[in-house]
């Protein structure tokens, strides 16, 4: 362990958990019993970076069980502050390892969409006169426009669209490609291997036909 200067943290000189050594800081995290009992039950070697981390969360949770004893009277056991304090280290060990899961899982997204060519699609929709407009943009090479007629709804423009990005991605014969569109619900049923039965069926089926007779397509 790392050597700790002494300096006195209360007016009395008296360790409270103990009653018996001056109340220093060499004192209140290494010589006094009750924390002697805590670092041997955690069974430390010091010296790497992750037993250094697990010392300063030790001495952390220590000196707060202190004050909780000096100012509210709360007493815990060395038994209860070695089961938080490991409780608290496992929690800590969780919220490491969702972080660097979600570091790789954001790499390896960002590895995977460099190397796909890119198809955007959006839909224009005049509710008045029931037409809409499709536009569809394959990123650094080409773009095109669709006019429809007789489109009940926005969600129809959408999923025409989006039948019009993977014509698009079928005629120029792209083998790997990840196709965006603004309407989650038109891309969740162009993901899904269900059979589509609402209003926009007949074109998710032809949307899901073209997807599978493709090698590699995302939506």
């Amino acid at each position: 362990m790392a050597n700790l200067s002494c300096k006195r943290v209360a007016n009395n000189i008296i360790c409270p958990r103990c009653g018996v050594g001056e109340d220093d800081s060499y004192h209140v995290f290494r010589q006094c019993p009750a924390v002697r009992k805590i670092w041997s039950s955690l069974n430390l070697s010091w010296g790497t970076k992750e037993q250094c981390r697990i010392f300063c969360c030790a001495s952390w949770l220590i000196w707060s069980s202190r004050n909780q004893f000096v100012h509210e009277k709360k007493s815990i056991s060395v038994r209860d502050l070695v089961e938080k304090i490991r409780s608290y280290l496992t929690e800590l060990e969780g919220i490491r390892d969702k972080k660097l899961a979600s570091i790789t899982e954001n790499t390896h997204s960002q590895i995977e969409e460099t190397s796909r060519s890119k198809v955007l699609f959006d839909a224009a929709f005049d509710g008045r006169n029931f037409r809409s407009a499709s536009g569809v943009v394959v990123r650094d090479q080409m773009g095109v426009t669709t006019l429809h007629e007789n489109i009940s709804s926005s969600f129809v423009a959408e999923a025409h669209t989006g039948l019009e990005a993977i014509k698009l991605v079928t005629s120029m014969g792209l083998s790997s490609v990840i196709i965006k569109g603004h309407s989650k619900t038109v891309i969740k049923k162009c993901k899904s291997q269900e059979v589509d039965k609402s209003v926009l069926g007949a074109i998710i089926r032809d949307i899901q036909r073209k997807r599978d007779s493709l090698q590699d397509v995302i939506f």
